[in-house]
């Protein structure tokens, strides 16, 4: 499987994705206008909803479309025809919680274009969505409805919906329907690799043969993700799920009914992604030191087989120099957890 982009093809696709900047770089300046006119609450919301925006902006924007992707799918293919051939593979409780993610998220990216067109209705000025832009707002948002003629009422959701859902749709794409499913899926082969094994008339060539593929699938999934998308995961969702939780406990009186749900939509799809995605990268490195281990262990392996072990290594799920290990979700939880006490005692 290839891809092609043509060059106008390319210049439409840039374009687009500029004129999605411009618009959230103004939904920035509502932010540092609410913030010097002292509205704590307005400000924290505007951005909380920024941050979010940027952070998925980062995971697509100038994105080569897609060379390293289609090169992982194309070896997920490959694994999934020659490992489970005929649909041999039979889920498991865990696959399953994995669909339900997935489909948590996906409800999630489905359910923002209306959340945002019902917002408007409600709160016209909520920042930092375009009706905060260009509507003759106060100081801290609010507005005399009777102002706003009634196309605007029309125009402005119209014009809203289109950047919100292709930032949604683009940004989530990458670390959810990339990320998430193929190191799951590389999982789920150490997984079956790992019960095959559990035979000793098993363990040879075939087996180091299937390792020495999954290795491959290793670097091609991090190749992908390890210098953009999963760095900006790990450093920019922590934030995003510690003012979204402290702004729901400390402004949740004062924010409208579906700007509370907002946040809470935005902390759970957080948290959510974080601890399935670090406990999941732990595993595969977990899971893949403990198939080592038991293969080194076995005394009945040939010396020149002993050799063949020693050229494997544990796989990693790896971001910039780092990787994750099984202690990542709980430092990560730990800080997120730390910094909302912190900031519930600072504006208590």
């Amino acid at each position: 499987m290839r891809i092609h982009e043509s060059r106008p093809a390319k210049v439409f696709r840039l374009l687009c994705q500029a004129l999605i900047w411009v618009y959230v770089a103004f939904g920035s300046r509502v932010f540092y206008r609410l913030a010097n006119n002292g509205c704590i609450a307005k400000t924290v919301e505007a951005a909380t909803i920024s941050i979010a925006t940027y952070m998925m902006l980062m995971w697509s924007f100038t994105w080569e479309p897609n060379r390293k992707l289609v090169s992982l799918i194309n070896a997920l293919i490959q694994c999934d025809q020659k490992y489970f051939p005929g649909d041999t593979y039979k889920c498991k409780p865990k696959d399953w919680v994995m669909q339900l993610m997935l489909y948590f998220i996906a409800f999630g990216i489905g359910f923002g274009g209306p959340l945002d067109i019902a917002r408007f209705f409600l709160e016209p000025c909520a920042p930092p969505f375009f009706g905060s832009m260009v509507l003759n707002c106060q100081e801290c948002g609010d507005i005399d409805r009777s102002e706003i003629a009634w196309w605007v009422w029309i125009a402005i959701p119209l014009i809203d919906i289109y950047p919100i859902v292709t930032i949604l749709h683009s940004g989530l794409f990458y670390i959810c329907y990339v990320q998430f499913v193929s190191i799951y899926t590389l999982l789920a082969l150490i997984d079956d690799l790992h019960n095959r094994s559990s035979n000793l008339r098993n363990i040879g060539t075939p087996s180091f043969t299937i390792y020495s593929s999954l290795s491959v699938l290793e670097i091609l999934i991090n190749a992908v993700g390890r210098y953009k998308i999963v760095p900006v995961a790990l450093s920019v969702g922590p934030i995003v799920e510690v003012i979204a939780l402290f702004a729901v406990i400390k402004w949740h009186s004062v924010f409208p009914i579906l700007g509370v749900c907002s946040f809470v939509l935005i902390f759970c799809v957080q948290l959510a992604g974080l601890l399935f995605f670090e406990s999941v990268a732990a595993q595969v490195m977990t899971r893949s030191e403990e198939l080592l281990t038991s293969w080194r262990r076995n005394v009945g392996i040939e010396t020149v087989k002993r050799k063949y072990l020693k050229s494997f290594k544990p796989m990693k799920v790896t971001f910039a120099s780092n990787y994750v290990d099984k202690l990542t979700v709980l430092v990560t939880q730990d800080f997120c957890l730390n910094q909302i006490v912190s900031l519930l005692i600072m504006y208590q």
